[in-house]
């Protein structure tokens, strides 16, 4: 349960956290009792893998699904010019999308990779980011090219973009995926990488 708090209260809060002297006494009764502090703990040991490591997926999950789409839309249209700076077309990038790490075999078909086969085999765990391009040339014709690779990105472990997210006790055996793996870091070639998780206080009014 989250209690609403007022913003004068807020206010006070922050004053007394920064030490800027305040004219009325606060009053720090309890915001969150007992009861409502046991159901989170609880929650946590009941699904300790997943609340582990879900500060950083979930923050990783955010920043491919919102953050990037924004960020292509905020850079909108921009232009390129040819070697004379005469000759210029024009470029817009639009539906991001990452694809789940993937790998070729000796016989050239694409395979699942799994980040136990990434880190056994010195690979770094990357999903290709796909977009669809925008290309208009010198004579103010649109073209559009879909599915457009132009760049990899490093997958986090238990995103939604990890091979593992989502599969079973069986299948994460047979890939030699340990079961109590909370996520929350890269591999990228050739050792894991972890990420610094950062924690800020938001009010909710």
């Amino acid at each position: 349960m989250v209690k609403k708090v007022s913003r004068e209260r807020v206010a006070l809060f922050e004053e007394r956290l920064s030490g800027a002297p305040t004219e009325e006494t606060l009053d720090l009764s309890p915001l969150v009792s007992d009861d409502d502090v046991w159901p989170v703990i609880e929650a946590m040991f009941k699904d300790f893998r997943h609340a582990l490591g879900a500060q950083q997926t979930e923050s990783f999950d955010n920043f491919i699904d919102r953050r990037i789409p924004l960020i292509l839309e905020a850079i909108g249209t921009f232009t390129v010019f040819g070697p004379d700076s005469s000759t210029k077309v024009k470029l817009m990038i639009t539906n991001p999308r990452l694809l789940s790490p993937r790998y070729k075999d000796q016989h050239g078909k694409s395979r699942k990779l799994w980040p136990s086969m990434a880190l056994s085999h010195n690979h770094s765990y990357l999903g290709n980011l796909i977009v669809d391009i925008h290309y208009t040339n010198i004579k103010g014709e649109v073209n559009v090219y879909e599915d457009q690779v132009i760049s990899s990105i490093p997958v986090m472990i238990g995103s939604r973009w990890c091979t593992t997210r989502g599969k079973s006790r069986a299948s994460l055996l047979k890939h030699n995926e340990p079961l109590d793996n909370p996520g929350g870091y890269f591999i990228v070639r050739p050792k894991a990488e972890d990420g610094v998780a950062q924690e800020k206080v938001i009010f909710v009014y």
